[in-house]
């Protein structure tokens, strides 16, 4: 008797393993067997049914076909990715794509946390290319207004010493030092602005590539350029465009 009923469970415990597994069919892949964990307004969340103790996977919905469940229900999504397309070429905010605006990330229209940002670009990007470009984003910047703080004072000064020349109370070290500020603010300039564009442009290729391997196509971001050099009155200028 107590043979028959372990192979009573054997046979059951067998047939509610068949059946607990989810498929997931894929516009562009082979399907797979998976544990569904959650699935968003445009993704899905998953874990290999042979791994479920293993990392979880996101999938873009507009990758998917349909989604079979363990229970037999099934979830189509066709056409979805028309529908996402129109919306991405409208310029509206889509929620699930990572948009990159002055610094920062952006779900939507929520500012993401480091952390959040970790889970989204991978481990890997996150500690090699993501760092490198925020903190020449940061050298860049700091460098920039360090540049013109000086540049300002050193036209200040200089601009001093020729109003003292003037009344005849010239003094040497004002416009020496007036100078030195000048060429310092040009040095902190020169070596600020090719790094805050480089950190920008190298953040923002994170975020479309995440785009483009989500959905296949991107929404771009900000595109920020800083140059110095000289007007038509013949001056020094920074332009700065966005």
């Amino acid at each position: 008797m107590n043979i028959k009923v372990f192979f009573v469970c054997l046979c059951m415990g067998i047939c509610c393993g068949i059946q607990a597994q989810d498929w997931i069919y894929f516009n562009d892949a082979a399907s797979v067997e998976a544990l569904i964990k959650e699935i968003g307004d445009d993704y899905v969340l998953y874990r290999m049914w042979d791994n479920q103790e293993g990392p979880d996977f996101r999938a873009s919905l507009s990758r998917v076909d349909r989604i079979v469940f363990s229970n037999g229900k099934e979830q189509v999504f066709s056409g979805r990715q028309d529908v996402l397309e129109d919306l991405m070429m409208s310029g509206a905010v889509i929620p699930g794509r990572l948009y990159y605006r002055h610094g920062r990330y952006y779900m939507g229209p929520a500012v993401l946390t480091p952390d959040q940002i970790m889970d989204y670009v991978g481990y890997k990007t996150y500690g090699s290319r993501y760092l490198k470009a925020s903190r020449q984003r940061s050298a860049g910047l700091y460098l920039t207004w360090f540049g013109a703080g000086l540049l300002f004072v050193g036209g200040v000064m200089c601009a001093a010493g020729a109003e003292e020349q003037d009344f005849g109370f010239h003094d040497s070290s004002t416009t020496a030092i007036g100078a030195v500020c000048t060429g310092l603010g040009v040095a902190g300039l020169a070596s600020g602005i090719p790094l805050l564009v480089k950190g920008n442009r190298a953040l923002g290729a994170i975020a479309d590539e995440y785009n483009n391997r989500q959905y296949g196509m991107t929404p771009g971001h900000e595109s920020l350029s800083l140059s110095l050099g000289t007007c038509r009155s013949g001056g020094f200028g920074l332009a700065f465009n966005f």
